[in-house]
């Protein structure tokens, strides 16, 4: 029987179903759960979060390079003055910066790199540079490509060629604007390139979007000495470097 209180109003139950019960303890986990993210993000490292926002921004720009030229990414050619250099490509899909026409000149940006520039990267002078110090005073990203028209692996290559986009490597943090998977002698492979900016990591952006850290370098393990052929097959991660 409901019991009445002394103005004569209905009082109502003083307990919940199990589907009410169910429901609040349900919404009370997302509630928990949003919050301990909302904390996680909070506690990270300010430079690593604008790090990472930095290739999930060149994720973007990719992405809307390869519609507008069929289904390729962007080459990224030996030299300044190629012209097919992933960083001039895809300008046209960029806030323009400080200094965007003229990448060779130390100073015209006056520190204002965008997205070119890892926060941890204090060196850094150029917006990017092949024929700059190989150090991080010439950038902050690296582009994962030999030259433009290999279609083996991210740069320079037609988007239906990524079978496993999930674990092929599009940028990562270094000091060149490429990498050739080659063997360690050479001058621009992962071990010479790649900067661990990050407490001995870096930030590797992935085919598919998605940016991960990689704690240190990507090594070569294999016994090839010469030139560029058929070398990536020597990484014992060589599905992150080639597309197919």
């Amino acid at each position: 029987m409901t019991r009445k209180s002394e103005n004569g109003i209905k009082m109502g139950k003083k307990y919940f179903t199990l589907h009410e019960l169910l429901l609040i303890i349900a919404i009370a986990g997302f509630l928990f759960a949003l919050g301990a993210a909302s904390l996680d993000h909070a506690a990270a490292d300010p430079k690593l979060v604008k790090c990472t926002d930095n290739l999930k921004r060149f994720s973007q720009i990719f992405a809307s390079y390869a519609e507008e030229n069929e289904n390729y990414t962007p080459e990224s050619l030996p030299g300044n003055n190629s012209g097919r250099n992933w960083w001039k490509l895809v300008a046209m899909n960029m806030k323009p910066l400080p200094g965007m026409k003229d990448w060779n000149n130390p100073g015209l940006v006056k520190e204002d790199f965008g997205p070119f520039k890892c926060p941890e990267n204090t060196k850094q002078i150029y917006l990017s540079n092949f024929f700059g110090p190989q150090d991080n005073r010439t950038q902050s990203y690296c582009a994962n490509t030999f030259n433009g028209y290999n279609e083996n692996r991210y740069m320079g290559t037609r988007v239906s060629n990524f079978k496993t986009p999930d674990r092929l490597i599009a940028l990562f943090e270094g000091n060149y604007g490429r990498v050739a998977v080659w063997n360690n002698t050479a001058g621009d492979c992962p071990e010479k390139v790649s900067e661990l900016r990050h407490d001995g990591k870096m930030n590797v952006l992935y085919a598919d979007g998605h940016v991960a850290l990689h704690e240190g370098v990507l090594p070569y393990s294999g016994d090839y000495k010469g030139g560029q052929g058929g070398v990536a097959a020597a990484y014992p991660n060589g599905a992150m470097w080639f597309a197919e």
